[in-house]
């Protein structure tokens, strides 16, 4: 019944055309690299943390520089929560470049509120 005069075959070869690929479906290269994304994302939000709390560590602690220190582990938790979920969102974007300007963009906060404490002192 499907080889009737060879048209089964057709159908399958038109059908095999005109059908689209699944595109939700993940490539191997495309998730080996998410899983790249994710350890160096890891890897850095550890490096910046432990270097946070270093800073923190070695300087006395007051109630102005405890806040500041959650404050600023919020900013970290919420931008490394932003990462994950834009790149759910938009898989296309290259998050591997993303990631160090974000760490960038931290470590000049940081330095930034750490001159604005020394001119007030």
């Amino acid at each position: 019944v499907v080889l009737i005069g060879g048209a089964g075959v057709v159908a399958y070869i038109i059908a095999w055309i005109v059908i689209p690929k699944n595109p939700d479906q993940v490539s191997d290269e495309a998730f080996e690299e998410r899983e790249k994304i994710k350890e160096k994302v890891k890897k850095g939000t550890k490096d910046v943390i432990k270097e946070v709390k270093e800073h923190f560590e070695s300087e006395e602690l007051s109630h102005k520089s405890e806040k500041n220190r959650r404050i600023l582990g919020g900013i970290i938790v919420i931008a490394v929560g932003l990462i994950f979920l834009l790149n759910g969102f938009f898989p296309w974007v290259g998050w591997n470049k993303l990631w160090p300007v974000i760490l960038i963009a931290v470590g000049i906060t940081i330095m930034i509120q750490a001159l604005r404490k020394k001119i007030k002192q």
